[in-house]
C-alpha cells in the first residue's frame, strides 16, 4: 500500500507544521506503507510550463496512492480541487487539523482566505474519512460543528517521537546531580528552562522579565535552550540580568529530553487568544511527559487543563498578563528544598488518552484497516 502526506506551503518554514508532518510520514512507514511528502503547492522553476507538468505529476501520484493524509487547510484545498477531477473512491483521506483558522490574521488577504477556507471544510467533510484534531477542545468544537460527522472527528494530539520518550527513561535512569554534571548545569540551584527562540508569541518578554525577578532571589538559574543564541544573550544582558544567573546554549536535538528531566520548572506561556485556545504545542507535551513541573498559561488548548488535573505546575492568567514578580513568587512559593542539589529525580508522568503513547500509530491503523477490507 501507498500513501502520500499532502503538505502546504507552511511545510518549507520548518515550524511545529513541519515536524507534525514528518511524524505522520515516520507513522504511516511504520505500520508498513510506501509514503511520500508530497507538497501542495508550486515552487522553483520560474518556467510556467514545468511547473504545471510537475503538479499534474503530483496529482496523479496521489490519485494512485490508498491513503491520502491531508495537513491543514492549504492542502485541503488542493485536495477537494484534485477530487473534482479525479474519483477513486477507494482511497482513504484523513485532514489533519493543526490550529484556528485565525492563524491567518498575519497574512494577506487574511479574512477573504478564512472565509474561503471555511468554505472548503464544509465542502469536504463528506469527502473525508476521518478528521484528526490535535487537541480535545479542537475536536470537541469540530463535533457540535458537523453532528452529523461527529463520528469521523477523532483527537489526535501532537505527539514526540518514539525516541524522545526513550530518551526521557534514559535520563531517569540517572541522577539529576549526575544528569546536571554531565550537562555542566547547575546542581545546587532550582532551574527554569525554557527551550525555543525569540518569536513574540513565545512570551519572551516574559520569560527574560521573570528570570530578572529570579536572578533577585537566592538559589534560581535560568537556562535557555536556543539556536538563536546571540540574539537571547543579548536580550538577556539588555535586561541587566546578572550572567552568573543564566545559560544560553545551542543543544543537540537528543540532549534535550536530559535537560529537560534535570530542571525544575519548563516554560511555556501563550496569550489567551482564539489561536492557542485550540492548539497543542509539541514542546508542552514534551514538557509533561518529562515529568519536570510547567510554567504554562490557561487557555493553552488541553495543556492548562491537564497540569491543573495532573499537579504538573503553575497555570498563569494572561488576560491581564501576569507581573513577572508575580510569577517568580509563584515559582519561589513552589520550589522544592534543595531540589537542585537532590539527587531525585521528577516522576515520568503517563498522560491520559488521547495523550497516550501510540495514539496516533492506532488511528491510522484504523484506517488502514478499513481501507483493507474496501479493496477486498
Amino acid at each position: 500500500m501507498k500513501a502520500t502526506v499532502l503538505v502546504s506551503r507552511g511545510y518549507s518554514r520548518k515550524t511545529g507544521y513541519y515536524h507534525r508532518a514528518n511524524r505522520d510520514r515516520t507513522t504511516l512507514t511504520s505500520l508498513g506503507l510506501e509514503t511520500a511528502i508530497r507538497r501542495a503547492y508550486l515552487t522553483g522553476d520560474k518556467e510556467g510550463w514545468r511547473r504545471l507538468v510537475r503538479a499534474v505529476s503530483t496529482l496523479r501520484q496521489i490519485a494512485a496512492d490508498d491513503i491520502i493524509v491531508i495537513e491543514n487547510y492549504g492542502a485541503l484545498s488542493v485536495y477537494v480541487a484534485m477530487r473534482l477531477f479525479i474519483r477513486r473512491p477507494n482511497h482513504r483521506a484523513v485532514l489533519v487539523v493543526h490550529g484556528s483558522l485565525a492563524e491567518l490574521r498575519e497574512y494577506r488577504w487574511a479574512a477573504v482566505k478564512r472565509k474561503a477556507y471555511s468554505l472548503i471544510e464544509k465542502l469536504s467533510i463528506r469527502l473525508l474519512d476521518r478528521v484528526f484534531c490535535v487537541s480535545q477542545v479542537m475536536t470537541a468544537e469540530f463535533k457540535r460543528q458537523y453532528p452529523a460527522f461527529s463520528m469521523k472527528v477523532l483527537c489526535s494530539p501532537n505527539l514526540p517521537p518514539a525516541d524522545f520518550y526513550s530518551a526521557v527513561r534514559s535520563a531517569h535512569a540517572i541522577g539529576r546531580r549526575q544528569i546536571r554534571e554531565q550537562l555542566s548545569m547547575p546542581r545546587r540551584a532550582s532551574i527554569l528552562l525554557y527551550a525555543g527562540n525569540t518569536q513574540v508569541w513565545q512570551n519572551i518578554s516574559l520569560l527574560i522579565a521573570t528570570a530578572r525577578e529570579l536572578a533577585s532571589l537566592d538559589g534560581f538559574h535560568t537556562v535557555v535552550l536556543t539556536t538563536e543564541s546571540e540574539a537571547m544573550t543579548r536580550l538577556f544582558r539588555a535586561a541587566g540580568i546578572p550572567s552568573a544567573a543564566f545559560t544560553i546554549r545551542v543543544a543537540q536535538q537528543h540532549e534535550v529530553p536530559a535537560y529537560l528531566v534535570a530542571a525544575d520548572w519548563l516554560f511555556v506561556v501563550r496569550e489567551e487568544n482564539e489561536i492557542n485556545r485550540v492548539a497543542c504545542p509539541t514542546k508542552a507535551v514534551e514538557y509533561l511527559i518529562s515529568g519536570t513541573k510547567l510554567v504554562t498559561s490557561a487557555g493553552l488548548g488541553d495543556i492548562s487543563r491537564l497540569v491543573t488535573e495532573l499537579d504538573a505546575g503553575i497555570v498563569v492568567k494572561m488576560r491581564p498578563p501576569i507581573a513577572p514578580k508575580a510569577l517568580a513568587r509563584a515559582i519561589s512559593a513552589q520550589a522544592s528544598d534543595g531540589s537542585g542539589s537532590s539527587n531525585q529525580l521528577p516522576v515520568p508522568r503517563t498522560l491520559p488518552p488521547p495523550y497516550e503513547r501510540g495514539n496516533t500509530e492506532r488511528l491510522f491503523a484504523d484506517v488502514i484497516r478499513k481501507n483493507e477490507a474496501a479493496c477486498g
